[in-house]
């Protein structure tokens, strides 16, 4: 799994600064839950100023005090879910995605090891209400995918066994990093980066 993250450091899509001004940071977090490999996501309350109840990775946008958009990603998945930043192991930045809100979100995948039952995590009580695990091999499950038509184009949803479903920007990241991994998930859903490369 670390040598397949390798290339996102040589071959990832960037959005211009002048037409996304605003950055932002988000932490997919690779772990194993009892020796199972799993990716962890985070439900956001009903009190945060956007995204109200989405589900979503640990993340938020950049600020004077980040180096980088690393910096971002570890900071905002520590004041989110109390993990620290000494407690990831870094792999790859992934493409960058513009979101509704026209900012330009980078993924950072990183590895947590083994996280349990999330027992370990302490989530932040005004910004989320769940933190909940989903298995790699379910992820890579082309039944579990469907997609949603709207009017800004095609938007991938997951079913998640006993969890909400992961959709939006959180989905499409999803999709893109696990069809990245293992190729060939759902033939419906385009891959609209890969000609860019």
């Amino acid at each position: 799994m670390i040598t397949s993250f390798e290339q996102f450091h040589k071959s990832r899509w960037q959005l211009s600064r002048d037409k996304y001004p605003r950055r932002a940071g988000v932490l997919v977090p690779l772990c194993d839950v009892k020796g199972v490999p799993s990716i962890l996501f985070t439900r956001r309350t009903q009190t945060v100023s956007t995204h109200k109840g989405q589900v979503a990775f640990p993340g938020g946008h950049r600020d004077d005090t980040d180096h980088d958009i690393v910096a971002t990603s570890l900071r905002e998945m520590r004041e989110e879910i109390g993990w620290e930043e000494n407690g990831v192991q870094v792999f790859g930045i992934f493409h960058d995605t513009p979101s509704i809100t026209q900012v330009a979100v980078t993924p950072v995948i990183g590895y947590l090891g083994e996280v349990g039952n999330c027992e370990r995590f302490v989530p932040s009580p005004a910004e989320i209400d769940l933190i909940f695990t989903v298995p790699m091999d379910s992820l890579k499950d082309s039944t579990r995918w469907s997609i949603d038509h709207l009017a800004r184009g095609v938007v991938p949803r997951f079913k998640s066994e006993g969890n909400p479903d992961i959709w939006g920007l959180t989905g499409y990241l999803t999709y893109r990093i696990v069809d990245e991994m293992f190729g060939g998930i759902h033939p419906e859903i385009d891959v609209p980066w890969k000609a860019k490369l």
